[in-house]
């Protein structure tokens, strides 16, 4: 989710208190701040803004939680995004949001300037431990962010979280499993069918299979779903001498198989191992020869830019010369 681990991130959290006994005035904790050296999560609680550089968005957030985490008192559960973080479930295009509580002991809760509050019941079973931080539970974090959040973020996470709950390698079938952990949390929803984005949180949770390698691959199969393919996931291509590939998707009925390839495979020097990027591409296209002359089927690829919107995505269908899914 981000370099880091909890630790180091939670390290980067410091007090006004502990700045002022290094040294630092009270006058200089103003000028560091006005300057940007030095960065405000919550009141009385700061983090350097070299440190921060270094993490992501989500594991910026995750600061964001560990401080406001220091300065609550009788508050609820951190949820939504904050909780995701918390459970390390990846969230696609996030920037930066106030970390969210979840209030369930009033009828109204204000916001603040550094954190989120949503007023909703939570029951304790609904509730979890994280990294000595309270939140609430994966499934109550998969559903409320099903709920409350876009489609392509929520599922997403919502596969990581399959991933969490039920570890595997790849090739084996878990889907009774899954299917009956997704049809507790299609009950919850069934029991609040008059609650804000119900409907939408349960396409979601049909949607999820777990078998995303990347928030990509699962937005992906939003798109073609939403585009009204059929598609089968991971699937496994052998060869005589033993050897096998896995592939993204297929289009079921079409013979096209699909590979969703992001920029960082080949241009972040810890994902290459070493590796040259032209040795990745020459890789790449050589495993794609392999895959087309076994199956004889086409293989194409997509990115993140083909996946941004689904109208983004129905052109490349286009100018790819994709057929329209058989009804």
């Amino acid at each position: 989710m981000q370099p880091g681990s909890f630790e180091e991130i939670r390290d980067l959290v410091f007090t006004r208190n502990e700045l002022l006994r290094t040294g630092v005035s009270e006058r200089e904790i103003t000028r560091l701040v006005r300057e940007g050296s030095i960065l405000r999560l919550a009141r009385g609680l700061y983090a350097t803004a070299q440190g921060l550089e270094k993490l992501n968005p989500e594991g910026r957030h995750l600061a964001h939680v560990f401080a406001i985490n220091r300065t609550m008192r009788a508050e609820g559960p951190f949820a939504s995004n904050s909780a995701a973080v918390l459970h390390s479930l990846p969230l696609y295009r996030f920037t930066s949001a106030r970390p969210q509580v979840l209030v369930t002991h009033r009828e109204s809760a204000a916001n603040t300037r550094y954190v989120a509050r949503r007023v909703a019941p939570c029951k304790d079973a609904e509730l979890s431990i994280v990294g000595g931080v309270g939140c609430t539970n994966l499934e109550r974090t998969v559903l409320d962010l099903a709920r409350f959040e876009a489609p392509e973020r929520s599922l997403a996470c919502a596969d990581a979280a399959i991933q969490l709950k039920f570890p595997a390698d790849r090739g084996d079938d878990l889907a009774s499993a899954v299917q009956v952990w997704k049809q507790g949390l299609l009950e919850q929803l069934a029991r609040m069918h008059r609650g804000r984005g119900v409907k939408r949180a349960a396409e979601v949770i049909r949607l999820a299979d777990g078998s995303a390698d990347s928030p990509l691959e699962s937005v992906a199969r939003l798109r073609f779903t939403n585009a009204g393919y059929d598609v089968a996931t991971q699937v496994k291509v052998a060869f005589p001498s033993g050897e096998k590939y896995y592939v993204d998707f297929e289009l079921l009925g079409l013979n096209i198989l699909c590979e969703v390839d992001g920029k960082v495979k080949y241009t972040n020097a810890a994902l290459r191992r070493g590796i040259s990027a032209e040795e990745i591409v020459y890789e790449e296209k050589r495993r794609a020869d392999r895959i087309e002359g076994r199956t004889k089927k086409r293989l194409v690829r997509l990115g993140a830019a083909e996946l941004r919107t689904q109208s983004s995505f129905a052109v490349w269908l286009r100018d790819f010369g994709i057929p329209l899914p058989r009804r």
